[in-house]
């Protein structure tokens, strides 16, 4: 302890003054040391010890002395503190070992921190011993199990508890001369998945518990592959084993999940108002080597998790990486549907939404939606349009219907509380109905030409028994509860675009009495077999398909019912489905049934009959209808103990009556008188009114008195009246002096007050009172002063403890350094002197930052630069010369001010504002996502305030810009043999490349991938992209500034599109649209949703304020639509945001937004409007707007290719009739045409004295939309085929395009990045016909093909010399030349002679030349 404090010794206290000069001992000293002497001289001390040497004590009293003991114990227990902080994460045992001998500590008192695992006892682990590996199998000691840091048993119940849940407590005698011998599978075993015989009992209870589990996944092919050996491409991939363990941890018995965390402990961030997050562990890592943070989760420690919380991120994170390399699709999306059942079990919102997100891009890639026959049209054959191939069994084939229907059900359900758009569309599901659970448990093939589409006649009425059970008529309920939900959706959009008669009222409409019909006709012809979900057994799936038709009802009715008039059809038909759904709550209530082995979804339901209660109990409160408020009241009361009942052990049960009762404040309690409620304040409130009170009145009379002239009685009274209130103050003086610690006293109160004025920065959030302890009303100073020392001398004993055993951690929990919120409190324990005179600007940032913790170490941003500062403005002098000018005082919004909280790894101003600058004059559509003049002005403003950008934005605009900016150098990529890759067997078991052992040379339990696969540092674009999706990972959870989230998604997008990684790409794609289905972005003011709830209520965002504020969520909203479309064009998957959903207005002119310019909204265009594509009116019309109906253009006609097999079977098409010939494929080819001869004169030329890359785009995606319309159906070999003639047409205008950008000295980089695909497809096309030119030997049109090829090829090598997404279109483009050109037999190749040497020197060649 001698590092962390010197022990002062307590002087003896003597009724005689003792004196002493300080260098001789006193009197006392000497005689206590002489007897000492006498008794055992051995060990007697040489000279007297006197305490009265140290002058500074011969004039301490006791006040000063106890304060003294006071700040040297707060100042142990901080030590003490931060000690056990670090042992709480040390991860290589040292936390648990025992204390060293010869340290007498109670340990009643110093009891360690408490652990988020529950760990079990001696006489418990001892009992876990036979789940143990059986002794005389040997395992490697390099490859031992990654659990020796966290045991897995340390989280199971004793085994003795096992045997009457049928579980065999007897070790596995597995055969040793087999391959797949459990030796060879324990040596292999996967990383942090349980040992063998507790996987086995989560998945048997996984499959007997969660309903769906046995559709999800083939229980008996499952539990085969789990037999093999681990490296067998047979074994479950491990993110589908994580994942089954997180959710059987919810229901196993032997499984002991951690209890709730306090809020204190969540681990949460300390955002200011503009997200800077703060490192609170400094500036050093978990292995205690300083390093650049990876990640959000590096600087908010979320602190340890449960068992099934530590398997749900172990599946994210292998989720992660086998999605990079496409390993097992099929599993991975199974393993991410039982990642959603998780969270919505455990009641997480936000990461149910982003999962179910999540699980639909999943299903579109994989095609799991388009049964056979119903591929989009294409030249390419299926398995060539998504990525899972054909199944090869009957058993693959139900499963991935399964599969399939399952996630649909999921969506539905999971959000049926919410109007938001679907992420899968009715419109584009053509799979077919599941067989039975009987047929598809044992392998029977179940024929396919009678099963039941989406599109099938009455589907939702009629079921063949051969392909009926619980499982499809619960699809149908969903497919029911689905429809109902698009009608309220999109009623408002159909009607003004003419497909309902606007004049008459929505319960009247044609779609209405359809589904009101159905939904009261579903229950009852549902199969007499099926009838009773709850009888002699309760079968989970048929209950909900009994809940679901009710739950349809209600919310088609809701938006329409008046609950006040008994007689309204809408009203009874609520009242009718909430008693069907009671008496389904008493059925189930009524049995043993545990409600935990019900599908979770079925608590949405009882919900929403609760809800429609609170409605109609309001509504009989208003009647004061006594007998019916009763009846209601009890029936709510139903509710929410069935609720309560699944809560016992989900999450769910109780945040279903946390927003009833939520309602039920709204809904009941808003009209009462709440005067009570309001005065009704505790004891130590009034107490500190009245105090306060009185105080005014006897300053008040003491005033009166002196200054004013009243006669004398009134004098008299008056002083009267003073005397009695300061007789009351003295009685409440006392009695605050006889406090009882619960509130401070009036006169701590007045001096925090004081201090409050004098500084509020640095004042208390509250009083310290010297009142508040106990022990200060019955101590003395000489007992107070006993106590201190006693209480030292432990907390020495403690810390001594502690230290001891971070000296034995080797994982890097003891160099996590203090935070300075527990130095600040004494100088001499960590002395901070200032720097002498001026310091850089890195000084500054790193020794300067005022906050509650230190920044850490920020990575030296000038490594990226090609110069220092002074040297820019060569490159960039307008906005770097603005910077220097910056004012230096100290005004709120100095360049002083704002370096002291700059946030956390964001550049220096100077660069920012570079980067800032770069964006805004290089990407083409950036002025269109931000507003320019009010972002730079927020800019400028002190990073705490509530107007700064969020630290999201700033990273991505840093990413994006950096690509553009002459002063940003990128690091030269490293040798692949230096990039550490995982090795991946079949069925991803992972291995740490160094044998186990992290810096440290000891093995730790890892808290994420990354930390096994130990990334490669990163380049300045890479770095800030990574951190503008890590910063934003915090303020989804609390919702904050979901705008700026959209636009730093968007810019995060452009720049995975501009890099060319396609899985990031297409994953922010899917982010990218579902941020701005929650915030309302599609849909305009007047065609929200039916519902009774205002707008604000529907959606997670407010309306816009100002025009520049709703001009910007018109922009946002449109390039969130053009983005999801141009830069994934080359697909058939369906898109997110459909056009049917849409109703936002066109944007106004880039002028009028810029300027703030109000433009009228009544005759602004919409999707839906007559004619949008071809009319374009002159005040909303520029380069802006033509790109977007050009991006609509094309996306029509992905659309008709994609539906056209699916609108033909429900329209019954003739089949003799070829697409080609169809009105709509009509229709489009002429729109086509007419859409480039009615842009306006203005617009006709995208390069003249200046190039317009929004223009350029408009331009280029006409021709895009007329080789996709007829490329499927195109001809090459005929010359008269009308399909191949638009096509060549379409490719040569798009070279046309590419000679006028190429004859400029226009750098291509600073187009829409997207223009690269435009160009590939002209080359794909071009190679199509070259390869048909050359079987037909025409070596003059061969020639002028290869010169068009090259001028492709060169014009994306220009946009690949700093965009890579260039350099992979010609990657791509070299594949398809080599498919249909290069492997050409030996006598086409003669044919094709010295021509194809113009490609091979074309990148480096302009095709003028």
């Amino acid at each position: 302890m001698a590092g962390y404090f010197t022990e002062i010794p307590i002087p003896e206290t003597n009724s005689i003054p003792i004196t002493s000069d300080g260098e001789d001992p006193c009197a006392n000293c000497q005689k206590a040391h002489a007897h000492a002497v006498k008794l055992d001289p051995l060990t007697a001390p040489s000279e007297p010890s006197c305490t009265y040497d140290d002058a500074d004590l011969k004039s301490i009293g006791p006040k000063a002395r106890i304060a003294t003991l006071e700040s040297e114990n707060a100042e142990l227990r901080n030590l003490l503190q931060v000690a056990e902080d670090k042992l709480a994460k040390c991860t290589c045992g040292a936390a648990h070992s025992a204390p060293l001998p010869g340290f007498a500590v109670d340990m009643d008192t110093a009891s360690p921190p408490e652990s988020a695992f529950t760990f079990v006892t001696t006489s418990a682990a001892s009992a876990l011993q036979p789940i143990q590996p059986p002794s005389s199998l040997s395992v490697a000691s390099s490859l031992n199990p990654p659990f020796s840091a966290m045991s897995i048993g340390s989280l199971l119940a004793p085994q003795s508890l096992w045997d009457p849940l049928g579980i065999d407590s007897t070790p596995i005698t597995p055969p040793m001369s087999d391959s797949g011998t459990f030796e060879l599978t324990t040596d292999i075993w996967p990383l942090n998945i349980p040992p063998r015989d507790t996987l086995q009992h989560l998945v048997e209870t996984f499959f007997s518990s969660v309903p769906l589990a046995s559709r999800l996944i083939h229980k008996p092919s499952f539990m085969m592959s789990l037999q093999q050996v681990p490296t067998s491409p047979g074994f479950p991939h491990v993110s589908l084993l994580h994942a089954i363990c997180g959710i059987a941890s919810l229901y196993s018995p032997i499984i002991r999940e951690s209890t709730n965390r306090t809020p204190e402990d969540s681990g949460t961030s300390r955002p200011f108002n503009s997200g800077i997050i703060l490192r609170p562990n400094a500036e050093e890592g978990v292995q205690g080597e300083h390093y650049f943070p990876r990640r959000v989760d590096d600087v908010v420690d979320p602190g340890p998790d449960g068992f099934g919380a530590m398997h749900i991120r172990w599946t994210e994170s292998t989720l992660r990486l086998s999605t990079r390399v496409g390993d097992r699709l099929l599993q991975l999306l199974q393993a991410a549907v039982i990642v959603t059942w998780y969270h919505y079990s455990r009641g997480l919102v936000i990461g149910v939404y982003a999962w179910l997100g999540s699980v639909a891009k999943f299903v579109a890639p994989l095609g799991l939606n388009v049964s056979e026959g119903f591929e989009p049209l294409s030249r390419l054959p299926p398995q060539m349009l998504f990525l899972l191939g054909r199944p090869k069994s009957a058993i693959e084939a139900e499963t991935v219907r399964n599969v399939f229907w399952i996630t649909y059900a999921m969506e539905r359900l999971y959000t049926a509380g919410t109007v938001w758009t679907l992420a899968m569309n009715d419109e584009d599901i053509s799979q077919l109905m599941p067989c039975r659970l009987s047929d598809f448990v044992s392998g029977v093939f179940v024929p396919t030409r009678s099963r039941q589409h989406l599109f099938s006649s009455n589907m939702l009425l009629e079921h063949y028994s051969l392909t009926t059970d619980p499982w499809t008529l619960y699809i149908k309920a969903t497919i029911l509860v689905s429809r109902v939900r698009t009608f309220n959706a999109r009623y408002r959009i159909t009607s003004k675009s003419g497909l309902h008669n606007a004049k008459t009222s929505p319960t009247g409409s044609e779609l209405f009495l359809r589904l009101d019909q159905t939904a009261a006709k579903f229950c009852t012809e549902i199969p007499p077999a099926f009838r009773t979900p709850v009888g002699a057994k309760v079968d989970p799936l048929l209950y909900m398909a009994h809940l679901l038709p009710h739950v349809a009802m209600i919310q088609l009715h809701d938006p329409h019912a008046n609950f006040s008039d008994s007689n309204d059809p809408s009203t009874i038909r609520l009242a009718s489905a909430v008693q069907s759904i009671l008496e389904l709550i008493y059925a189930i209530c009524a049995t043993s049934f545990d409600l935990i082995y019900l599908d979770h979804a079925s608590s949405f339901c009882w919900f929403v009959a609760g809800a429609t209660i609170i409605r109609f109990l309001k509504a009989k409160m208003g009647l004061k209808e006594e007998a019916e408020i009763t009846r209601l009241t009890q029936e709510l009361n139903v509710v929410k103990f069935v609720l309560g009942n699944l809560g016992d052990r989900t999450m769910i049960g109780l945040r279903q009556i946390k927003l009833l009762e939520e309602l039920y404040e709204d809904e009941i309690n808003s009209n009462r008188d709440r005067s009570d409620c309001i005065c009704r304040r505790r004891p130590a409130q009034d107490a500190q009114l009245e105090a306060s009170g009185l105080e005014e009145s006897i300053d008040f009379l003491t005033v009166f008195i002196r200054n004013t002239q009243i006669p004398k009685c009134l004098v008299q009274d008056l002083q009267l009246l003073l005397e009695l209130s300061k007789d009351i103050r003295r009685a409440m003086h006392v009695e605050n002096e006889n406090f009882d610690g619960s509130n401070p006293c009036l006169h701590c109160r007045r001096s925090h007050e004081q201090a409050l004025k004098v500084d509020p920065l640095n004042a208390p959030s509250e009083p310290s009172c010297i009142y508040d302890s106990p022990d200060l009303k019955v101590m003395g100073p000489k007992a107070r002063i006993s106590a201190l020392e006693y209480e030292i001398a432990e907390l020495q004993d403690l810390l001594r403890i502690t230290n001891d055993r971070l000296a034995q951690c080797t994982c890097g929990a003891a160099h996590i350094p203090v935070p300075q919120a527990f130095t600040e409190t004494s100088a001499s324990f960590s002395p901070l002197p200032a720097a002498p005179g001026p310091q850089p600007l890195e000084a500054t940032m790193e020794s300067e930052i005022e906050f509650s913790f230190p920044l850490p170490a920020l990575p030296n941003t000038s490594q990226f630069l090609p110069g220092p500062p002074l040297a820019w403005d060569s490159l960039s002098p307008h906005s770097l010369n603005q910077i220097e000018e910056m004012p230096q005082d100290d005004s709120p919004g100095s360049l002083e001010l704002t370096l002291n909280i700059w946030p956390l790894n964001i550049p220096p101003p100077a660069t920012l504002f570079h980067l800032v600058e770069i964006f805004f004059s290089s990407v083409p559509l950036a002025s269109r996502l931000i507003h320019k003049p009010t972002f730079i002005s927020n800019l400028r403003g002190v990073p705490t305030s509530p107007d700064f950008p969020h630290v999201a934005v700033l990273h991505a605009i840093c990413a994006l810009a950096s690509m553009y900016s002459p002063i940003i150098t990128q690091p030269p990529r490293r040798p692949s043999q230096d990039i550490r890759r995982v090795r991946i067997f079949a069925s991803a078991v992972m291995y740490r490349l160094d044998d186990g052992r992290g810096p440290q040379e000891q093995r730790y339990f890892p808290r994420r991938l990354e930390d096994v696969l130990d990334p490669v540092p990163e380049g300045f674009a890479a770095m800030h992209a990574r951190w503008a999706a890590e910063s934003m990972k915090p303020s989804v959870r609390i919702g904050d500034r979901g705008l700026q989230l959209l636009q730093a998604s968007i810019i995060i997008t452009w720049y995975h599109y501009s890099i060319g990684t396609l899985v990031p790409l297409y994953v922010w794609l899917g982010l990218m649209s579902r941020f701005s289905i929650p915030l309302g972005m599609n849909v305009a003011e007047g065609f929200e949703p039916l519902s009774r709830l205002p707008r604000e209520m529907l959606y997670v965002s407010k309306m816009p304020k100002t025009p520049i504020e709703a001009e910007t969520w018109r922009n946002i909203f449109w390039i969130t639509y053009v983005t999801e479309r141009v830069c994934a064009p080359g697909i058939v998957w369906p898109v997110i945001m459909r056009d049917d959903d849409i109703s936002q207005l066109m944007p106004c002119r880039f002028s009028d937004f810029i300027s703030g310019t109000f433009v009228p909204t009544q005759g602004r265009q919409q999707l839906f409007t007559e004619n949008v594509l071809l009319h374009h009116p002159s005040l909303t019309t520029d380069s802006w707007t033509l790109y977007i109906k050009a991006t609509v253009l094309a996306s029509k006609v992905r659309v008709f290719n994609a539906r056209y097999r699916i609108h033909g079977k429900i329209r019954r098409a003739d089949p003799t009739l070829a697409p080609t010939q169809t009105e709509e494929f009509q229709s489009l080819d002429r729109t086509i045409s007419a859409f480039l001869q009615s842009i306006p004169r203005a617009f006709r030329e995208p390069i003249g004295a200046t190039v317009d890359a929004l223009s350029y785009m408009a331009h280029l995606l006409p021709h895009v939309a007329r080789i996709q319309l007829h490329d499927p159906h195109a001809q090459l070999r005929v010359p008269e085929d009308y399909s191949a003639m638009q096509l060549l047409s379409a490719a040569r205008e798009i070279l046309d395009l590419i000679y006028n950008i190429s004859a400029t000295s226009f750098d291509v980089i600073y187009l829409d990045h997207a223009c690269g695909f435009c160009w590939f497809l002209a080359g794909a096309t071009i190679t199509r016909f070259l390869r048909v030119r050359m079987d037909a030997q025409d070596a003059e049109e061969v020639s002028t093909l290869t010169q068009e090829l090259a001028a492709v090829r060169y014009i994306l090598s220009k946009l690949g010399e700093r965009i890579p997404i260039g350099i992979r279109q010609i990657s791509l483009l070299d594949e398809l030349y080599d498919q249909l050109i290069r492997n050409r037999d030996e006598v086409v190749s003669e044919v094709y002679g010295a021509s194809s040497q113009g490609r091979a020197g074309s990148a480096s060649s302009s095709p003028g030349n």
